[in-house]
């Protein structure tokens, strides 16, 4: 596959560069594609369980409040939580 990308003057500067300095553009534009395709691949999940516990672990509750909080993966404690937290804006 060809692919032909218009760059704007700053990006052209950059890539005459890099190619004075030997780099070959193709293996930086390959490089660059596998690893944004492995980011895209590691975000999506097929599973959203596993999707929220990871999301859970990568952005953990700040000190001090995790405890007056339920588990995110507890839906019943959550439900709980969340109308206990509306009944007492009511009172």
């Amino acid at each position: 596959m060809l692919l032909n990308v218009r760059l704007p003057a700053e990006d052209e500067r950059v890539v005459k560069d890099l190619q004075r300095q030997g780099v070959k553009i193709s293996a930086v534009v390959r490089a660059a594609l596998r690893a944004e395709a492995a980011l895209r691949k590691r975000n999506r999940a097929d599973d959203p369980v596993e999707a929220v516990k990871s999301a859970i672990a990568r952005h953990p509750a700040p000190k001090g409040r995790a405890e007056s909080r339920p588990a995110l993966d507890d839906a019943r404690a959550v439900r709980r939580f969340i109308q206990d937290r509306l009944a007492r804006r009511r009172r």
